[in-house]
């Protein structure tokens, strides 16, 4: 029983006390991020999963299922309101729960690379693993080359009637698949990862969805293309992140990538922005899978070095009328689920019984994704990830082709003398060039878009501003 007595202050350092106490046997609430979570048995799916506890009424309802209140003498058949908005008030930092970053379905590699196999709640790693019934064969710590093999084809199997246009596209899919596995062993950024194809049909979507069939038993949802508008797209990622899903896919994206907010994605491992109906902006881990889906998409420079390419072309016409080994491949690999995530646990296995060689990096950007990932891939015969980087600059070269004739044609007229914004503007305005960026040819539009080429090198050619008091001017030098 619980006493409530004193202001407000002391009354909320009361329950959180006790609070902590009794949390601490039934492991109810948690702190994700910076908010209050509950973690909640769904005894129809027999599996747990994550919710806010982000309103008054609701935290009462919690705290009351795990105390008992008294005050003046008399029992309380609830936490009082004025208590409840007090403590829902507070900094989450202040209740001092444990903390609670995802809740796993499938047996994962810890940073150190030790194989979590045990159901429950592992305060070191900030992960609850809920097994649900999922029962798999022994993963040994060295496989043998039997094994290995047995593990390989289970997973050439699963991906047999995936046309890739190369070896490269098939070992990103391997990584991609392994991903959620070794996650915290890679311990920095991940990429993108787009899936493309040449035609409609040819499975690019079917793909993307697998890791959910595998690690969550499920086949996921998927998103339309990101809106245009950063404020919503910010809005669809917190609704993400806040549930704590693994895995999204923007599903047949039509327009040209290019978005500094899902750029942001693949390069930092919180995200903050508000979420729908809330004026309070949230920072929320950024543990998430972000795929796309595409046929032969266009996306800006800066997408170049952060996705991971996939890319299919099955060479007919309707590719979705091509014959099947398994025509219904997500309830095959479903009614094969233990087998295939024991066969990617061993694999990985091996690779570390081989000495968890680091793979080549050719990626600065995803060094530590590249050594893991990249050392699995090469180890199990498929070569290295980010190995069709340059087919993705192909597609991101658009904008290099637009500036790289403005940048020839500047060079034609003006030769390395310093140029204004109006003789720029008025030059490329007579010659059709625009390049991605430059929204008009006044020399405001021209000096806002110079700002952005500040010592920019493409080809013979390097962009340089120069300053002069409150003039500026422009000049190309050749390298």
């Amino acid at each position: 029983m619980v006493h409530l007595q004193g202001d407000l202050s002391v009354q909320a350092q009361t329950v959180l006390e006790h609070l902590r106490r009794a949390n601490a046997e039934q492991l109810r609430l948690f702190r994700q991020g910076r908010r209050l979570v509950r973690r909640i048995h769904d005894p129809e799916t027999n599996r747990h999963r994550l919710e806010p506890v982000n309103d008054p009424v609701l935290l009462s309802g919690e705290i009351t299922q795990l105390l008992r209140f008294e005050k003046n003498g008399r029992p309380l058949e609830s936490l009082p309101k004025t208590l409840a908005s007090h403590l829902i008030g507070l900094e989450v930092e202040q209740w001092k729960l444990p903390q609670l970053h995802a809740i796993r379905r499938v047996p994962f590699f810890d940073s150190k690379g030790n194989l979590v196999q045990e159901n429950g709640y592992h305060p070191s790693l900030g992960i609850w693993l809920d097994l649900a019934g999922l029962t798999l064969r022994n993963v040994p710590a060295h496989p043998t080359p039997s094994e290995l093999s047995e593990a390989k084809q289970k997973i050439e199997e699963l991906l047999v009637d995936f046309p890739f246009s190369n070896e490269a596209s098939k070992a990103n899919t391997i990584a991609l698949l392994m991903l959620r596995s070794v996650r915290l062993m890679v311990n920095g950024p991940v990429p993108l990862i787009l899936n493309s194809a040449s035609m409609p049909g040819s499975g690019k979507t079917a793909l993307a969805q697998l890791p959910g069939v595998l690690y969550d038993g499920e086949v996921p949802g998927v998103m339309p293309e990101p809106p245009r508008d950063d404020d919503e797209l910010t809005k669809r990622i917190i609704g993400v992140l806040q549930v704590g899903q693994e895995l999204a896919i923007f599903d047949n994206v039509n327009r040209k990538l290019e978005s500094a907010v899902l750029a942001g994605l693949a390069t930092s491992s919180t995200f903050s922005g508000r979420a729908l109906y809330q004026q309070e902006p949230l920072t929320l881990p950024n543990r998430t899978q972000w795929m796309f889906t595409a046929n032969n998409p266009v996306m800006s420079k800066e997408f170049e070095r952060r996705f991971l390419l996939v890319r299919l072309d099955a060479g007919v016409e309707n590719p979705q009328n091509r014959s099947f080994r398994h025509p219904n491949l997500h309830q095959w690999a479903s009614d094969h689920r233990a087998e295939l995530l024991w066969a990617l646990l061993v694999l990985v296995r091996g690779w570390q019984a081989a000495g968890s060689k680091a793979g080549q990096v050719l990626e600065g950007g995803m060094r530590r994704f590249c050594e893991v990932l990249g050392g699995i891939t090469v180890f199990l015969g498929y070569g290295p990830v980010f190995a069709n980087r340059e087919e993705l600059t192909e597609q991101a070269g658009g904008d290099d082709h637009e500036l790289h004739d403005a940048l020839e044609s500047w060079y034609t007229a003006f030769s390395t003398r310093t140029v204004t914004a109006t003789e720029l503007g008025g030059l490329w305005q007579k010659e059709g060039l625009q390049p991605a960026g430059l929204n008009g040819f006044t020399h405001v539009h021209v000096g806002r878009y110079m700002g952005t080429l500040r010592g920019v090198v493409l080809g013979p050619y390097r962009v340089n501003i120069e300053k002069s008091g409150r003039n500026t001017r422009y000049r190309l030098t050749l390298v």
